[in-house]
């Protein structure tokens, strides 16, 4: 179904509105401590070089672990910051908000090509102005919704009937690794997906985008970028099980240094949640790409273990949530519904708690009792397992080239 002029119109007007939002708060809030840690990424960059930022831990105990393509672009905002005069927290925010506009194109352009997976218009408006994009593009501070962006600018390239489209997708997949290294998790679908020659040109553009970008720092210490990149452990007990591990075992040792350096049985949970969690990303790769009857769309694959890492994930921050943007819509009616008010919710909420300025605008108490934030917390990761079973029963029965589209995808 192709979008009509009004709902074209409608659209767009709320994509705009939204990023007018997005640019407001990236101009006057302060944001979370991302925004802060960057700013020192950027003081270390310029007064001990690239190299040795790596070497130096943050006031917050924030390594710098993004791959070293970022030391350029870190620097880079930072001379557009002295030259404007606009804060260094908006050039951050800056890009994000633009990859949210090109993801909404992206998702949309990818359904035209994909009828049983076709979001509706409806599902695009909600995606155009979902307050989790809003807060975590225009108020967190991270490189998220980068990433994403290219992500599905290489799937959407993948299925381009135009010829050599294989080397501008792996092209796009090796800046997604230059932006986070977390696109790592989908390599072995797009591996398995795709036929041999297409997968010899696809990789082997991303990995001479990745070391192009990386350069000179990955020639000059590699040892200490695997370290602080590949070995990066995000928060534990801030979401999912991990959060019901620390609630229910009180006795034990708790994490310290903002739940980063773990000890005891924490650390042995965290450890083997991880294995767990590459294995099932493995073995789900390998289930969807082995089987006797035709395999299901990249786009789906992708997004199956989007939300798959989502739910497994031992170490998390809110921004991850940015991670199911382009997804949201797949899992059907009650799931897409399901997930968007309760991903709502906890975005919303955690970020006016981040953020003292809004409480004191609108006259809220500092913190909020615990179990507010336990059950809204709860509640957006059962709705991220309810959007995952929604997504392994369309993948289970997802429509060959000859069959009629799917009739459950979100309208």
């Amino acid at each position: 179904m192709r979008l009509s002029k009004n709902w074209r119109r409608a659209i767009l007007c709320a994509a705009l509105a939204s990023t007018g939002v997005k640019i407001f708060l990236a101009l006057r809030s302060g944001g979370t401590l991302d925004v802060y840690a960057f700013g020192e990424f950027l003081a270390n960059i310029r007064e001990v070089g690239g190299i040795g930022a790596y070497y130096r831990t943050g006031r917050a105990g924030n390594p710098l672990n993004h791959p070293p393509f970022m030391l350029h672009v870190i620097r880079g905002m930072g001379l557009l910051a002295d030259a404007t005069h606009l804060p260094f927290r908006f050039w951050l925010r800056f890009p994000a908000i633009l990859a949210d506009l090109g993801n909404l194109f992206l998702v949309w352009k990818i359904g035209e090509r994909l009828p049983a997976l076709r979001p509706s218009p409806r599902a695009l408006l909600l995606l155009a102005v979902y307050p989790g994009s809003i807060l975590i593009s225009g108020f967190h501070g991270n490189t998220d919704p980068v990433m994403i962006f290219f992500v599905l600018l290489s799937i959407y390239l993948l299925a381009s009937p135009q010829g050599g489209a294989s080397w501008l997708a792996g092209a796009a997949f090796g800046m997604a690794v230059n932006i986070k290294i977390v696109p790592l998790v989908f390599a072995p679908a797009i591996f398995l997906f795709l036929p041999v020659q297409t997968r010899v040109r696809y990789f082997a553009a991303a990995a001479a985008v990745f070391l192009v970008g990386s350069l000179p720092y990955l020639a000059q210490d590699p040892a200490v970028i695997w370290k602080t990149v590949l070995g990066y452990k995000s928060r534990y007990g801030s979401w999912g099980w991990t959060r019901l591990a620390v609630k229910a075992f009180p006795h034990l040792p708790r994490p310290l240094n903002s739940n980063h350096e773990l000890t005891g049985a924490h650390a042995l949970a965290a450890t083997a949640g991880r294995y767990v969690m590459l294995a099932a990303l493995v073995a789900a790769s390998v289930w969807m790409n082995l089987r006797r009857r035709s395999r299901p769309p990249l786009f789906l694959q992708c997004g199956f273990l989007a939300f798959l890492f989502i739910f497994l994930t031992p170490g998390f921050g809110p921004q991850y949530l940015a991670w199911l943007v382009p997804w949201m819509f797949v899992p059907g009616a009650w799931g897409t519904r399901l997930y968007y008010a309760a991903s709502a919710c906890y975005t919303t909420l955690v970020y006016l708690t981040l953020s003292g300025a809004a409480r004191v605008a609108l006259n809220l108490p500092g913190l909020l009792p615990g179990s507010v934030y336990l059950a809204v917390e709860l509640a957006c990761w059962l709705s991220v397992l309810a959007a995952l079973v929604s997504c392994c029963r369309l993948l289970r029965n997802y429509p060959g080239a000859a069959d009629p589209p799917a009739a459950h995808v979100a309208r």
